[in-house]
This record gives C-alpha cells, sequence and structure tokens, in this order.
C-alpha cells in the first residue's frame, strides 16, 4: 500500500475560501458607495452654505448697520444691487436663493438672513447664514 499524496488545496477549500473572498468584497464595495454617497451630499451641503454666505456678506455691504428707531419689527425684502444669486457652475440641482433683511430688535442690529434651497427631494436641503450688522 503505497499512497502517493501531494500537498495543496483540494478543491472544496479553495470553494470556500472563495466564497470567503467574495463576501469580504461585497462588504468592502458596500462600504465604498456608501462614503461616496456621503461625499456627494458634504460636498452640496458645502456649496450651498459658501453660496450662502457670500450672499449674505455681499447684500450685508448694501446697508447701513443698525435698524432705525421706528423699525421696530419692520421685515423687508429690498431690492439688492447686485441681486443675489447662485453660480451657474455651482453643481447644485433645482438650486433657489431667498435673501432677507429684517430688524428684529428696535434700534438693534439689521439681520441678513440668506438661505439656499437645492435637491430634487422635498423638502429640498437647505443652508441658511445670517449675518448681523451693527
Amino acid at each position: 500500500m503505497n499512497r502517493h499524496r501531494e500537498d495543496g488545496f483540494t478543491a472544496v477549500e479553495l470553494l470556500v475560501t472563495l466564497f470567503v473572498a467574495a463576501i469580504f468584497l461585497l462588504a468592502a464595495y458596500q462600504v465604498y458607495s456608501i462614503v461616496t454617497n456621503d461625499s456627494a451630499t458634504t460636498r452640496s451641503r458645502s456649496k450651498a452654505s459658501n453660496i450662502a454666505l457670500d450672499n449674505a456678506r455681499m447684500v450685508s455691504l448694501q446697508f447701513s448697520g443698525a435698524c432705525a428707531l421706528p423699525d421696530i419689527t419692520m421685515t423687508t425684502t429690498p431690492t439688492f444691487n447686485p441681486a443675489p444669486s447662485i453660480p451657474s457652475g455651482s453643481g447644485l440641482p433645482n438650486p433657489s436663493i431667498d435673501v432677507k433683511k429684517d430688524c428684529p430688535i428696535t434700534g438693534g442690529p439689521s439681520r441678513i438672513t440668506a438661505t439656499v434651497s437645492y435637491g430634487n427631494t422635498t423638502p429640498q436641503e437647505q443652508a441658511t447664514h445670517v449675518i448681523y450688522k451693527y
């Protein structure tokens, strides 16, 4: 009884190894997919936030500081020059911007609020910046 045995892996061992490797690759792809989607969401939020801040700063330069005494709770949407806008190459889906100036406190600072809405969902995502000008 002279058995000749060769070293190596059996077909069953190779199949099990391939199955385990496939599970690890699938899990890695899921993590990659999640990270990629989160990155795109964060990038859009950052762009919208920067646009809102830029427009709030631009509008704040057009007005003097404190509200006049009679303007107790006046909310206005004055004509801004230049008008608040979203750059054409922003890459945001369905963007819109809303800029308001109001006087929340008698004789206090002016409040300029810039809100950028974007996205294909309802309600849309929003990024808001507020600047108080004394």
